[in-house]
């Protein structure tokens, strides 16, 4: 959860210059951050991928993946992208807090939010991986082992 709180910090930062910016802010973001909010109050351990059902918290995280993937797909601009994928990672970080193991909480995140392309091909991945894609045409030194 700390990792969850750091994010948010950039998530108030990124959403304040969309807003300043003029940038389009889609409901679908309010309501991904909201959803977070219910999912941080109620968060507990105890739901596996193999029990009956997700926790209170569980679903909230998982609303609010799909939420931000919405959001992706509405033609964010880069302050309204990078909020999108900062509540992905919260979203991810919170299932994780919940007693999820990393590998399925990230299985769990492609399945409800596969990374999105734009019309322009660009990829906006939506994970906390922190390295570009391989391949993304940055050099060696910014992103990728040489």
């Amino acid at each position: 959860m700390i990792r969850s709180l750091l994010h948010s910090r950039d998530v108030a930062l990124n959403l304040e210059r969309a807003i300043r910016d003029g940038e389009p802010v889609p409901p679908s973001l309010a309501e991904a951050a909201r959803c977070l909010a219910e999912a941080a109050r109620t968060v507990s351990t105890g739901w596996s991928p193999s029990a009956s059902r997700p926790s209170r918290s569980q679903r909230a995280a998982m609303s609010a993946l799909r939420l931000a993937q919405e959001a992706l797909r509405s033609g964010l601009r880069v302050s309204g992208i990078n909020v999108a994928n900062e509540l992905t990672i919260i979203a991810v970080n919170t299932i994780r807090a919940s007693g999820v193991r990393k590998r399925d909480a990230e299985s769990l995140r492609r399945e409800l939010a596969p990374d999105t392309a734009g019309e322009s091909g660009e990829r906006h991945p939506a994970s906390d991986r922190g390295q570009p894609e391989p391949g993304s045409g940055l050099p060696p030194a910014m992103g990728e082992p040489s």
